[in-house]
C-alpha cells in the first residue's frame, strides 16, 4: 500500500509541474503577442498566433488561453485610458 501511495504522490507532483509549465508557456506567449502586435487588435493577435503556430504546431493547444489573455489586456487598457 505504501508503494501505491508513493506513486500517487509522484503523480500529483508531476501533474502540478505540468500545470505550472502550461501556465508559464501561456504567459510567455501572451507577452510575446502583446509585444509583437504593438498592442493593437485581437485580429492582429490571431494572425500573429496562427503564423507562430505554423512554425510550432504543438502551440495550437494554447490558442484559446493566449488570445483570451490578449483580449483581457486590450479591455483593461481601454478601461485605463
Amino acid at each position: 500500500m505504501e508503494m501505491i501511495l508513493e506513486e500517487v504522490k509522484k503523480y500529483e507532483v508531476c501533474k502540478m509541474n505540468l500545470l505550472a509549465y502550461r501556465i508559464q508557456i501561456i504567459g510567455m506567449l501572451s507577452i510575446r503577442i502583446i509585444e509583437e502586435t504593438k498592442k493593437t487588435s485581437i485580429s492582429n493577435a490571431r494572425k500573429y498566433f496562427k503564423r507562430f503556430c505554423e512554425k510550432y504546431p504543438f502551440l495550437q493547444e494554447f490558442e484559446k488561453e493566449v488570445l483570451a489573455n490578449f483580449e483581457e489586456y486590450i479591455s483593461n487598457k481601454k478601461i485605463a485610458e
